[in-house]
C-alpha cells in the first residue's frame, strides 16, 4: 500500500514539473515515467478487479501502451498520461485499503457479536439455573411453613390438654385441701 502511495506521490511530482517547465525532459523524469509505466502494467494487471464498469482501465491501458511504444521525451501527452494514472490508479489503491479496513472491523465486530451472544446464552442458563433452584427453595419454604404451622397446632393443642389437667389437677387439690 506504502508502495502505491509513493508511485502517486511521484507521478505527482512529475505532474507537477510538466506543468511548471512546459515539458522539459530529463533523465529522472523519463526513469520516473518508466516507474510510472511498470506500476500502470502491474495495476492492470494484477488489480483488474478493482476497476469500475467505465472504460477508464482500457483508456490507461491504450496511453501507456503507446508512451511504451513511442518512447517519447516528456511532453503534454506524458503529462496527460501521468495526469490518467495519478487519477485511475490513486482511489482503487486507497479504496481497497478502505474495504479491507472495513472487512477486518466487519469480521472483528461479528467475532465480539458472537462472544456477546455466547456470554448472554450462558446468563439466560445461569439465571435458568438460579430460577429453578429459587422455585426448588420457595417450594422447600413452603413445605416447612406448613410443617412449623401443623407443629405449632400441635404444640398448642398439647399446651391446652397440659392446661386442662393443671387446672383439673388444681381443682382436685382444692377439693383435697
Amino acid at each position: 500500500m506504502a508502495y502505491a502511495e509513493a508511485r502517486a506521490e511521484r507521478i505527482e511530482a512529475l505532474e507537477w514539473q510538466l506543468d511548471s517547465r512546459g515539458g522539459v525532459s530529463d533523465p529522472a523524469a523519463t526513469a520516473l515515467l518508466q516507474d510510472a509505466m511498470d506500476f500502470a502494467d502491474e495495476l492492470l494487471e494484477q488489480h483488474s478487479d478493482t476497476w469500475t464498469e467505465d472504460d477508464s482501465a482500457a483508456q490507461l491501458r491504450e496511453a501507456v501502451q503507446a508512451v511504451q511504444k513511442a518512447k517519447p521525451d516528456i511532453d503534454s501527452e506524458v503529462a496527460e498520461l501521468i495526469r490518467q494514472l495519478v487519477t485511475a490508479l490513486r482511489w482503487p489503491v486507497v479504496l481497497r485499503e478502505r474495504l479491507a479496513d472495513a472487512e477486518a472491523t466487519v469480521k472483528e465486530q461479528e467475532e465480539i457479536q458472537e462472544q456477546a451472544l455466547r456470554e448472554i446464552v450462558d446468563l439466560q442458563k445461569k439465571c435458568d439455573t438460579l430460577e429453578s433452584e429459587s422455585q426448588e427453595h420457595k417450594a422447600a419454604l413452603q413445605r416447612a411453613q406448613e410443617q412449623k404451622a401443623l407443629t405449632d397446632a400441635e404444640h398448642e393443642q398439647e399446651l391446652q390438654k397440659l392446661k386442662e389437667k393443671e387446672e383439673e389437677a388444681e381443682k382436685k387439690r382444692i377439693e383435697a385441701e
